[in-house]
């Protein structure tokens, strides 16, 4: 692929993705030596290639690599997977995922009687759009007495530096 790009995932946590390696001369074997990774996050992902034996393709044969994107900071994060090979050229493809947070707030009905019902909890202010949040169980929600539910906050910057923002829960 031109490039490979991994989906929102959470500080701590992995996701993978695979890179077809196909040899596409009509002769002569393409031998896969080693894979390394490079660039300014290069220590958020890894290749699952053995480095310690090639594989050699034949003409229209593939392999498969799996890589791994492991954020262990959030925010955009990326660097290069390159391939040493026989072949002529580079063989490098751009790494990009971008890291999350998730924070759970409680929402409780504190009263002693009575139900409280959430209608929506909503992100607004100056960096709304690198936060999401969402009830469980959808909206609206009918808390009794002593009940709680909880919104999951996820927060996926698209730079650095300090965001912010704020739920606004609106209830009956």
């Amino acid at each position: 692929p031109a490039s490979l790009v991994f989906p929102d995932t959470a500080v701590g946590q992995s996701a993978t993705e695979q890179v077809v390696i196909t040899n596409v001369a009509e002769s002569g074997a393409l031998t896969i030596e080693s894979m390394g990774i490079s660039g300014p996050d290069a220590t958020m992902f890894a290749d699952q290639f053995d480095d310690e034996s090639s594989v050699v393709l034949q003409p229209t044969e593939s392999t498969t690599v799996t890589v791994v994107f492991s954020p262990s900071a959030a925010g955009p994060r990326t660097a290069t997977l390159q391939a040493n090979h026989s072949g002529s050229g580079p063989l490098s493809i751009p790494l990009s995922g971008t890291a999350t947070t998730r924070q759970d707030v409680v929402l409780r009905n504190g009263g002693a009687s009575g139900s409280l019902t959430i209608q929506s909890a909503e992100i607004s202010g100056p960096d709304a759009t690198m936060f999401s949040g969402d009830l469980t169980g959808g909206s609206p929600v009918t808390l009794g007495p002593g009940n709680s539910t909880t919104v999951t906050v996820a927060f996926s910057p698209t730079a650095s530096g300090s965001r912010s923002a704020r739920m606004v829960v609106t209830h009956t």
